[in-house]
């Protein structure tokens, strides 16, 4: 059974969870061209495990159009849905979200009550902004820190 763009659009729009999980999941099963009609209805959900799968889908299409949106969802958020804002920002840097990404790795260098999730992302996405440049300075700040245990797993 096919549905319309325009149910499709109200299913992921629906105020009920389930209705709008259900909407995503109809949409993602449709061309990527389509998908990305339906991009900015992921970002601006209110529910964080739609707006994650919409931050991931633009990161795999390297859209950097949302790059504004994310920036936004990146400093506004905390968990999971931080961690696939920060990967998806990596993606396109500029200078602003660079530094941005930069800025929140030192911070969890610096910091004791960084988890390993976090710190991993904050790595992966720091490295992945300039894999030349910042993957030396990484090692060595993660060589520096072998003393917390958390940042020796991630240098592992």
């Amino acid at each position: 059974m096919k549905f319309t763009k325009t149910q499709l659009q109200q299913a992921i729009q629906s105020e009920t969870e389930i209705v709008a999980i259900w909407g995503a999941f109809q949409i993602l099963k449709l061309e990527e061209e389509t998908i990305r009609e339906f991009l900015p209805f992921f970002l601006s959900s209110p529910f964080e495990d739609i707006k994650d799968v919409g931050i991931a889908k633009i990161a795999e299409f390297e859209d950097a159009e949302y790059a504004a949106d994310i920036t936004r969802i990146f400093r506004l958020s905390e968990g999971q849905l931080k961690f696939t804002a920060a990967f998806a920002l990596s993606k396109f840097p500029n200078d602003f979200t660079a530094s941005l990404i930069h800025k929140w790795f030192e911070q969890l260098i610096e910091s004791e009550q960084s988890t390993r999730v976090e710190f991993e992302a904050a790595t992966y996405a720091y490295i992945n902004v300039d894999r030349k440049s910042n993957f030396k300075e990484a090692l060595n700040l993660l060589v520096s820190s072998q003393s917390d245990i958390i940042k020796s797993s991630v240098l592992f």
